[in-house]
């Protein structure tokens, strides 16, 4: 069992977050509003001297070379335990700190992409005419861009700070204080160079807060510190021509942030600007948009219909008639544009089976309550885009039925006298169909990929499922979704932590 560090504040320990253990309070209880005794430290930047300007493509030979050579240089304790299930060499943060910007970059991509998908990234690929699958394909722009950038030395400590993130923990090498101190210095730098920049988007800064949204995702200093990355670029992004996102490392970036922007609308239940038909359209002109893609561009407009039902209680009696009405036919259109995006998908497989059951042996066998059957699929572009398809149905359905509340109102065309059963039951089914779906999502070869993809999903399933978990599908359901987050802690993504929240 790990000691306690005297440099992290109870109020942290608390939470599970890091702590940089700053006086009077850590930075961490600061942005959050909290007091806290705090311990001195003496923060240092560590500036890297710029690397030459590289080629834009690195070749496969001499990428799996330069990855060899470094995981040979790493000292692994063959005897030490290790509950690392995402296969990650074992590093200690002496490694990262004296690793170039190319390894750095090597250690990103082969924590974060999903085994078969490197090779359809466009910097490992020998064949031009293949194209990445998945939305993870902004890591292209860490080999692709040009160095040293005008923000290179912010890239490359933000790059420092994630792979800090993959340090084994438990084994007394993860220097925990090492990482918060890292992070916080590179968040006040990326801060700075973004005022700066606040009109122009620059690769190398968006590049950078990824870094900085995944460390968050592995290790939290704060609640919501990955929200106001994604917040940061959103910003940055609706401030450009969709045109200037078409093509090259912005349209990697693009369509890397546009799940996370459109994610943490619905979360926000905020309109989202990424709605339009220019952003919906434009971005995708020249690089067809992926199943996972077209999926978000039906769902973009959720949001906005989110926002506009929590708005109803402001809209006057004598205008909630024709405002009700509007939002049920709104939310019926979206189910059926959902609907058609899957018969698209059907259609082109041609035959092919877009998911199937299999037991859930791996899963079954931990200590865990997980489902004993699993749901598995061709690619982790078809899970992730099912496991959101079925999560989206989810949210149009609940809020179908809060409309359903207002059919008392005189004048309002919604019917009152539907059975809840049938609704329920879709619920029940569709997260039944998303936690089935979670381990093969988790397995080792999906990398960080997969299991960051689970997250909103998993927390649709928990939040919709309480509201009446009386019913035994429903209590079963709340325990696979807690097994699932308890999966994910193992595997590393200590967001899992703060991602299912008890309901009253």
């Amino acid at each position: 069992m790990r000691g306690k560090h005297k440099s992290v504040c109870q109020a942290c320990r608390r939470r599970r977050l890091g702590c940089d253990g700053k006086v009077p309070q850590c930075t961490q209880c600061t942005f959050s509003g909290k007091v806290c005794p705090g311990y001195a430290q003496i923060l240092t930047i560590i500036h890297h001297k710029s690397e030459e300007n590289s080629s834009a493509s690195a070749s496969a030979t001499d990428y799996e070379s330069r990855s060899r050579n470094w995981i040979a240089s790493i000292e692994v304790d063959a005897n030490a335990p290790f509950n690392n299930s995402l296969g990650r060499p074992r590093l200690d943060g002496s490694s990262i700190s004296n690793a170039s910007y190319s390894i750095l970059s090597d250690l990103i991509i082969e924590a974060y992409i999903p085994t078969n998908e490197i090779r359809f990234l466009s910097c490992r690929s020998t064949t031009p005419t293949l194209h990445s699958r998945i939305c993870g394909s902004w890591v292209d722009g860490l080999v692709k861009i040009k160095r040293p950038s005008r923000h290179y030395a912010v890239l490359m400590a933000a790059m420092r700070a994630m792979c800090l993130t993959f340090v084994e923990r438990g084994i007394g090498r993860y220097a925990e204080t090492e990482y918060v101190q890292t992070y916080c210095n590179v968040l006040m730098a990326l801060r700075e160079a973004l005022t700066e920049s606040s009109q122009v988007f620059e690769a190398d800064l968006a590049l950078a807060s990824m870094c900085l949204t995944l460390s968050e995702v592995m290790v939290p200093t704060t609640e919501g510190g990955w929200q106001a990355h994604v917040k940061g670029v959103s910003e940055l992004i609706r401030r450009c021509e969709p045109h200037m996102l078409c093509d090259g490392i912005n349209h990697s970036l693009f369509v890397g942030f546009r799940p996370l922007i459109i994610l943490q609308a619905l979360n926000d239940r905020k309109s989202v600007f990424l709605s339009s038909e220019d952003w919906i359209k434009v971005p995708f002109s020249r690089h067809g948009a992926t199943s996972m893609q077209a999926l978000l561009s039906e769902a973009a407009v959720i949001p906005s219909l989110l926002e506009s039902i929590d708005a109803l209680r402001t809209v006057a009696n004598s205008e909630l008639p024709v405002a009700v009405s509007t939002l049920h036919d709104s939310l019926r259109r979206v189910l059926a544009c959902l609907w058609q995006w899957e018969q698209m998908l059907i259609a082109a497989a041609e035959g092919r089976p877009l998911f199937w059951e299999v037991p859930s042996a791996p899963l079954r066998k931990s200590e865990h309550r997980l489902p004993a059957k699993a749901l598995y699929f061709p690619d982790v572009s078809a899970a992730n885009a099912y496991v959101h398809f079925w999560a989206f149905q989810i949210v149009c359905l609940t809020q179908l039925d809060v409309l359903r509340g207002y059919s008392t109102v005189p004048g309002t065309s919604v019917a009152s006298d539907q059975d809840d059963e049938p609704l329920r039951k879709n619920i029940i089914a569709l997260a039944t169909n998303i936690c089935q779906s979670m381990e093969y999502l988790m397995q080792d070869e999906m990398k960080l990929y997969g299991p960051a993809s689970t997250f909103y999903a998993l927390r649709i399933v928990y939040e919709t499922v309480s509201a009446f978990r009386a019913a035994e599908a429903g209590a079963q359901i709340i325990e696979w979704c807690r097994g699932v987050a308890n999966c994910l802690v193992k595997k590393g993504l200590g967001l899992a932590t703060l991602t299912l929240r008890e309901v009253p």
